[in-house]
């Protein structure tokens, strides 16, 4: 029954999924959900009491994915910056999926605006993620593997390459192998919080 319960829960986000990718999410209704899926409404509702709480799931979803592959990759790391450079590789893996994620999360976000419970839990993530490179540049700092600087200033400094690489990626998908941008771009970063000057 809880096999059942959870692959009914799984073909909803994936059926979502597919529809706010294709048609967008203000387009996509729970009933258009329940039949491009062959889900009940009651069923639906068991899961999910909202469209909004569908996209929190797939949200969620999304990050502990990155989240587990971070963590995987700081575990194996010998230092921060190489943990960044680590991370990378990552990120060069989300430029390839920005052109389905990333306008379904700005449609969302946008619609967020007008109400700022949905819009404080929508962007929650951001603030983690902040949060998160600000003590790992803390650590960084502490143990001697990258220069003095503030370490709130450098997660900002790097959480906005990251968003304006998959902003780029996403407005000019092939002007460029962005997944390799995307590292090469990482690591120039990284060269310069070390102090070593660039190639």
């Amino acid at each position: 029954m809880q096999k059942r319960s959870q692959e009914t829960r799984t073909r909803i986000l994936n059926t979502s999924l597919e529809l706010f990718s294709t048609i967008g999410y203000e387009k996509t209704g729970v009933a258009l959900i329940c039949e491009k899926g062959s889900i009940s409404k009651g069923s639906f509702y068991h899961h999910f009491p909202s469209k909004h709480s569908v996209f929190e799931a797939l949200l969620d979803r999304w990050l502990t994915n990155i989240d587990n592959q971070f963590e995987s990759e700081i575990a194996l790391s010998v230092d921060v910056p190489s943990s960044i450079l680590a991370m990378s590789e990552t990120f060069a893996q989300l430029t390839q999926l920005s052109t389905d994620y990333l306008p379904l999360f700005l449609e969302f976000w946008l619609q967020s605006v007008h109400d700022p419970m949905i819009w404080q839990r929508t962007t929650a993530p951001y603030q983690k993620y902040v949060d998160r490179f600000n003590l790992l540049f803390e650590k960084g700092i502490s143990e001697g593997s990258i220069q003095k600087m503030d370490p709130k200033e450098a997660s900002y400094m790097l959480i906005s390459l990251a968003l304006g690489l998959l902003l780029q990626k996403m407005m000019s998908p092939q002007s460029e192998d962005w997944s390799s941008m995307s590292k090469n771009c990482i690591s120039r970063l990284i060269q310069g919080i070390k102090g070593v000057p660039n190639a």
